[in-house]
């Protein structure tokens, strides 16, 4: 049988596969999700299902929902299936075959697998510690730069830019599209949003499935200067997205804003709790501005299955040289789930001590 042979750019490409384990899964943390929204929300679409099910999607109410809360006219955002397809819509559209692209290594590995797609050479910064590497940045943008991409607060660090580490890197990049992921910006100290947009060349990559709890509609949308949203709609198809996950959206984004809200309240503590856990038993712990914790600890594939076998799932990096020994954990959705993960870390931890 002769197959057709794949492009070089994705011939050695892995597909995503989501950690399996042996054992029932209880607690989902290494996906980084949010809570369930309540049953009434999915019972109202119920209700609607003759209009939602038998028409082709229309994102125009969910894009002017969130134009309006940005406080940016509507063709300056673009609903699409997820924050992945904000990304690759980005890749598509600025990056090409001797262009190139600066990004964080370790950061979202879909930024870097959607630039490859499109032809471009990567080029990568550490972030790692401490203040954002602009100086590392300077150093790797040239003239065939297509993209620069920083993701705030950083995953998997959970590390946040000040308002002068971005305004910096906007001032270096221009030229070439600043991608600025802000996946996890509910649950930083500051919104970057309104600082990244006050540059043309700009466009913030926001997402509904961490904070708002709606991973699994795949809503993510971004948000730049009118002709940059434009060459990233005609970057991809019409309908990515499915009308029940754009109705959906929209009627939680019009009235879960106080369950949003107590619940970044509740990962703030629940971040804290856990860091001084592992503190306590002698982890390195960064210190995180998103939903989750890095973790650098001893016996970290021990933990790891450990908390498996307990129904818990975390995110191990298996093969990263830089994250050797290291764990992300998302903070627990709700109180319940929280006490059991505590219980549970708690215990496996005293049993890992000398």
């Amino acid at each position: 049988m002769a197959l057709p042979t794949p492009a070089a750019r994705v011939a050695g490409a892995r597909p995503y596969h989501a950690p399996a384990s042996p054992h029932p899964v209880t607690m989902r943390l290494h996906a980084s999700e949010g809570p369930s929204p309540p049953p009434a929300l999915v019972e109202a679409m119920v209700a609607r299902a003759r209009g939602i099910v038998n028409h082709y999607p229309d994102s125009g109410p969910l894009q002017a929902l969130l134009a309006h809360r940005i406080g940016v006219a509507p063709e300056r955002v673009l609903v699409t299936a997820g924050a992945d397809e904000a990304i690759d819509r980005a890749c598509r559209a600025y990056l090409e075959p001797g262009r190139n692209m600066v990004l964080s290594d370790p950061g979202f590995e879909m930024i870097g697998k959607c630039g490859g797609f499109a032809g471009a050479t990567r080029r990568p910064y550490r972030w790692m510690e401490g203040a954002f590497p602009t100086e590392e940045v300077r150093q790797a943008i040239d003239a065939g730069t297509g993209m620069v991409a920083v993701i705030t607060p950083h995953n998997p660090t959970g590390l946040a830019m000040s308002e002068a580490e971005l305004r910096a890197v906007a001032e270096l990049s221009r030229g070439a599209l600043l991608l600025v992921d802000l996946a996890y910006t509910d649950f930083a100290d500051r919104d970057l949003t309104g600082v990244a947009l006050e540059y043309e060349h700009a466009l913030v990559v926001r997402t509904l499935s961490k904070a708002w709890g709606l991973a699994g509609l795949r809503i993510g949308y971004a948000c730049g200067h009118p002709e940059v949203i434009s060459r990233l709609r005609a970057a991809g198809g019409p309908y990515s997205m499915a009308t029940a996950s754009l109705w959906l959206a929209q009627q939680w984004l019009q009235s879960g804003g106080p369950f949003m809200r107590a619940y970044v309240a509740a990962v703030r503590q629940r971040r804290a709790r856990i860091a001084a856990l592992l503190r306590d038993a002698g982890a390195q712990v960064w210190p995180s501005q998103a939903n989750f914790v890095l973790t650098r600890i001893e016996g970290a594939a021990a933990l790891d299955e450990s908390l498996a076998a307990r129904g818990i799932l975390v995110r191990a990096f298996p093969g990263h040289p830089l994250l050797e020994n290291c764990l992300r954990i998302a903070c627990p959705p709700d109180d319940e789930a929280m006490r059991v993960f505590c219980r549970a870390l708690e215990e496996i931890l005293g049993g890992m001590s000398p």
